[in-house]
C-alpha cells in the first residue's frame, strides 16, 4: 500500500510538473509572439481597416460605439469635424501629415502644410485639448522633450503636466511608453485619454489581459496609430520580452519614455522594488529622451533622480512652476489624542463641518487603513466608505477606483497609494491621521 501511494503522488507530481512546463511554455510564447513579429499584425489590421471591420482595443471605453458616427480616417472615434473627422485625425490633416490616416482613401479637400515645432505644438494644442494657449512651463517642457533633452517637469497638480507628454507623443513619429506606479492609476488616464480621442493603451500580464487584447494592442501599435503606451515599472524591469521590442524600436529611433510620479523613484520603498532599477533606461537605450512628471519635487530631489537614472546633467532639462503657491488650500494643524474613542470623535466632527464634497483620509500602514474603516463605518451610517492600499488584490482595487470616480464613495481611506493622478475636483477636506514623513508625501 505504501509502494501504491507513493507511485501514485510521484504519478500526480509528474502531472503536475508537465502542466506547469505547458502553461511556461505557452505563456512566454505569446508574449514573444505578440512583441516581437509587429509585421504580421500590421497586415492583419490594414485587412481589417479595407473591410470596413477595424475594432480598436479601447471600443469599451467609448460610450455607444457600435452605434456613433466614427471617423472616417480611423473608424475609432467619434466624428467632431464636418469633414467628418475626429480630433486626432483633424490635427493629422491640419499638419500636413495625411499617411498619419488609417483610411488611406480619405482624400482630404485642403493642401498640405508645412509647420516648424512652435506651430505644431499649438495645433495640437487647440485640436486636441481645445486650449488656445500653454500654461507656464508647458511650452519649454514639450519643446526641450522634442528635441532631445532629458525633461523633468515639475508643476502643481492641475498645472498640465499630462498635457506636455500627450503632445509629445502625439508628434513624435513612434511610441511614447509611460512608466506608472500603479494599475489603477494607468487605467484612470488611459480612460482620460481615451474621451479626449487620443489612441493608447496598457500592457500588462497575460494572466490580466486576454491574448485577443494584446494583439488588437500590437497591431495599433504597429500601424503607428497607437501612440501612448502605459506599462508599469516591473512590466519593464523584469520582462526580457518587452526589453526586446523596446530594442527593436530604440533601432528605429521609434521610441521615447515617460515617468509619471516620478518622486516614487525617491521613495520606492512605498510602492514597488522596481523602482529603484529604473536605471535600465539609459544603460539599454543611452539616446532616448526622458521626460519625468512629478508635483511635489525640491530642487534636491530633482538631481538625485537625475542621479538615479544616470542622467547626464549635460542633458537635463528642469521646467519649474514659478509658484507651488495654493491660496485655495487651507492647512490646520490638530493634536492627536491618543484615546482612540477621542480620536475617532475628533475625526467625526471633522467630517460633519465638511458635508459638501468629499473627503480622503490618509494612514500611515495599512492595517490603520483596515482599523480606521472598521471605526468609522458604523459610525457614519449615512456616509458611503471605502478603503485602499497595496494589500487589496488588483481586481478590488480597480472597482474601488470606479466607485470613486463614479461618486459612488464618499470618504475614501487609503496609504499614499490613493490620489496620484486620479482627478476628482469636488474633495474638499484631506485628513492625514499621521504626519507624512516629508514633503513629497
Amino acid at each position: 500500500m505504501l509502494m501504491i501511494g507513493k507511485n501514485y503522488k510521484d504519478l500526480i507530481l509528474a502531472r503536475l510538473a508537465k502542466v506547469y512546463l505547458i502553461v511556461i511554455f505557452l505563456f512566454f510564447n505569446i508574449i514573444r509572439f505578440c512583441i516581437q513579429e509587429l509585421i504580421p499584425y500590421k497586415y492583419k489590421a490594414e485587412k481589417r481597416i479595407r473591410s470596413n471591420s477595424f475594432y480598436p482595443s479601447f471600443a469599451k471605453l467609448i460610450p455607444d460605439f457600435d452605434v456613433i458616427i466614427k471617423c472616417q480616417g480611423c473608424s475609432a472615434f467619434r466624428k467632431k469635424t464636418v469633414s467628418g473627422l475626429c480630433s486626432l485625425c483633424s490635427f493629422y490633416i491640419s499638419a500636413g501629415w495625411w499617411d498619419c490616416l488609417l483610411n488611406k482613401n480619405y482624400t482630404p479637400s485642403s493642401e498640405k502644410n508645412i509647420l516648424d515645432l512652435k506651430e505644431l505644438i499649438k495645433l495640437a494644442t487647440k485640436k486636441i485639448f481645445g486650449f488656445d494657449h500653454l500654461r507656464e512651463g508647458q511650452l519649454e517642457a514639450i519643446e526641450a522633450y522634442l528635441n532631445g533633452k532629458d525633461t523633468l517637469v515639475s508643476i502643481k497638480t492641475g498645472g498640465g503636466k499630462t498635457l506636455c507628454y500627450v503632445i509629445c507623443a502625439l508628434i513624435f513619429e513612434g511610441i511614447t511608453i509611460v512608466i506608472s506606479p500603479l494599475k489603477a492609476l494607468i487605467e484612470d488616464q488611459k480612460r482620460e485619454l481615451i474621451q479626449l480621442g487620443i489612441p493608447c493603451a496598457s500592457i500588462y500580464a497575460n494572466t490580466i489581459q486576454g491574448r485577443s487584447e494584446q494583439e488588437k494592442i500590437f497591431e495599433e501599435i504597429a500601424l503607428g496609430f497607437t501612440k501612448i503606451l502605459f506599462i508599469t515599472p516591473k512590466k519593464l524591469c523584469l520582462n526580457r520580452e518587452f526589453q526586446n521590442f523596446i530594442s527593436n524600436m530604440y533601432d528605429k529611433a521609434k521610441v521615447r519614455f515617460v515617468i509619471d510620479e516620478a518622486h516614487c523613484i525617491l521613495n520606492y520603498s512605498n510602492f514597488r522594488e522596481s523602482w529603484k532599477n529604473l536605471g535600465i533606461l539609459k544603460k539599454n537605450w543611452s539616446t532616448v529622451p526622458i521626460m519625468l512628471l512629478t508635483a511635489t519635487c525640491t530642487y534636491k530631489d530633482a538631481q538625485d533622480i537625475r542621479t538615479s537614472l544616470e542622467i547626464q546633467s549635460t542633458n537635463f532639462a528642469m521646467i519649474r512652476g514659478s509658484s507651488f503657491e495654493r491660496k485655495e488650500i487651507t492647512i490646520e494643524v490638530y493634536k492627536r489624542r491618543d484615546n482612540r474613542e477621542n480620536f475617532s470623535n475628533d475625526l467625526i466632527n471633522l467630517i460633519k463641518n465638511h458635508e459638501n464634497g468629499r473627503i480622503i483620509i490618509y494612514c500611515a500602514t495599512q492595517s490603520g487603513c483596515d482599523d480606521l474603516f472598521a471605526t468609522l463605518q458604523p459610525l457614519l451610517p449615512d456616509k458611503s466608505l471605502g478603503v485602499y492600499h497595496g494589500g487589496i488584490g488588483d481586481e478590488q482595487r480597480q472597482i474601488i477606483i470606479s466607485h470613486w470616480k463614479d461618486g459612488k464613495i464618499q470618504i475614501m481611506i487609503g496609504t499614499n497609494a490613493f490620489g496620484m493622478g486620479v482627478n476628482s475636483s469636488d474633495v474638499y477636506l484631506v485628513i492625514h491621521c499621521v504626519a507624512p514623513l516629508n514633503m513629497s508625501e
